[in-house]
């Protein structure tokens, strides 16, 4: 195979695989546990400075990637017009408007865009492991593989590192609006407006976040649209303020210890 086939992933004949839960998977979420850990232990009582410069290393990687992923699409020879480049620049999955927001996290340096970066990436990731629909179907490893197993795994890990690196703060209220978690639910609710955009605008992308009747995850549940509405959203308030809830029991925890 030429390096012109593996960049531009042209696949062989007959290369489909069902490759869930085979070495490759494993051990792929084997890495995120063991380097998540590891890390966490040797930068746990670290400076600021050199916790934040493994957030910086996992952005580049991602950005590494998403940006060599447009300029494979926009040099493939293809005709392109509007729609075309915009779902080759823009992020369009949930997935890919995670890792777009973890690379925003660690340009920021906010507190509730680390808060919003974990929460997202961590649910995004978990659905891609546990039911990975790219990456681990071929039997050839080509780039549109690395590309999914690679920010896939930059950003289970550094949504994880957001939390145990201490870059996070769960709080729903600190005194003001200022420091509330009402930054977090205004990113969603833009969240939500782009991914709209994206398929009532744009066109670019049929369900980005998994809300429209007839997705994957409502087919796997196997159950009507207004229960899958109703699953959907009480999972999501759920999910989301589990982080909160957790971190304010560690937190009541820690003050009796100290009591």
């Amino acid at each position: 195979m030429s390096f012109h086939d593996w960049l531009y992933s042209v696949y062989p004949p007959n290369s489909s695989f069902d490759g869930k839960y085979k070495a490759f998977h494993i051990l792929t979420m084997v890495f995120i546990v063991v380097a998540a850990v590891a890390i966490t232990y040797f930068l746990r009582s670290k400076k600021e400075k050199h916790r934040y410069t493994v957030l910086v290393v996992i952005s580049s990687v991602i950005l590494l990637l998403e940006i060599t992923r447009r300029i494979v699409a926009f040099t493939k020879g293809d005709s392109l017009d509007f729609t075309l480049a915009m779902r080759a620049l823009l992020p369009r999955p949930w997935c890919a408007i995670s890792c777009w927001i973890l690379m925003i996290a660690t340009l920021v340096r906010k507190k509730f865009m680390y808060n919003l970066a974990a929460c997202n990436g961590i649910v995004c990731a978990l659905v891609f492991f546990a039911y990975p629909s790219v990456g681990f179907n071929n039997t050839v490893i080509l780039f549109e593989n690395v590309y999914s197993i690679v920010t896939h795994t930059m950003l289970m890990l550094g949504a994880i590192l957001c939390i145990t690196l201490k870059f996070t703060s769960f709080k729903y209220y600190e005194g003001s609006l200022r420091k509330s978690a009402i930054w977090e639910l205004l990113s969603m609710v833009i969240i939500f407006a782009y991914a709209f955009i994206e398929i009532y605008v744009l066109k670019i992308e049929a369900d980005p976040l998994y809300f429209r009747s007839g997705n994957e995850v409502q087919d796997f549940l196997g159950c009507s649209y207004p229960v899958y509405l109703l699953i959907y959203s009480g999972f999501l308030i759920f999910y989301f303020n589990l982080f909160y809830i957790i971190d304010g029991l560690v937190r009541r925890r820690k003050l009796k210890k100290s009591a």
